[in-house]
């Protein structure tokens, strides 16, 4: 009997630090696809997106997430703020594993600065729900929410399926991002 005891406590330690390894991991994941929806990108495929695109990535990522590497521009009235095309590039070949053409897009581009217009909005927050791994590929599908300060609790707003594969970057093991397909709820929006 002390034996049976034994063999279930070991059964349900070894199913809890799963359970929590898998809860970290969802959260893990969930930040990386919330750096695609927080600038209202929910649809591309990595294979084809644009060089423009890509650069919106790296300036307006930065602008929400490393706010110290974005200077204030005065005296201008084609922009306010830049950041160096260095970080843009950095950050484009963290979440895309993809190298930048340096260019002037929708952006000026000079001195090895992107000049642009700084914005803030309300972001869409990625919520992964479950994942499966194929091989290489690992595909992620949850929720979409925003914070409704009126009800002061996330909303859903849209669903979507994400893929990704294992990427290094700066000796750090995280992801490249593939596809990001999302289905929003029109009357929430």
């Amino acid at each position: 009997m002390k034996r049976l005891f034994s063999i279930l406590a070991l059964l349900l330690l070894f199913c809890s630090s799963s359970s929590a390894a898998s809860k970290s991991e969802l959260k893990r994941m969930s930040v990386f696809i919330s750096n695609f929806t927080e600038l209202d990108l929910y649809n591309f495929d990595s294979s084809s997106i644009s060089m423009g695109e890509l650069i919106y990535f790296g300036i307006h990522h930065n602008y929400i997430n490393n706010s110290s590497l974005i200077k204030h521009v005065e005296n201008s009235d084609n922009y306010d703020s830049s950041i160096s095309a260095k970080n843009v590039a950095a950050s484009v070949r963290k979440y895309f594993d993809k190298s930048v053409t340096h260019k002037d897009a929708e952006y000026n581009y000079k001195d090895g600065k992107y000049y642009f217009y700084a914005a803030d909005g309300v972001p869409t927050e990625a919520k992964v729900r479950e994942f499966s791994r194929e091989g290489k590929v690992i595909t992620m599908k949850g929720e979409l929410c925003r914070y409704n300060a009126e009800e002061d609790k996330d909303e859903v707003v849209g669903e979507f399926t994400a893929t990704a594969k294992p990427h290094k970057w700066n000796g750090k093991d995280t992801w490249a991002i593939l596809s990001l397909k999302s289905k929003l709820y029109e009357e929430k929006l």
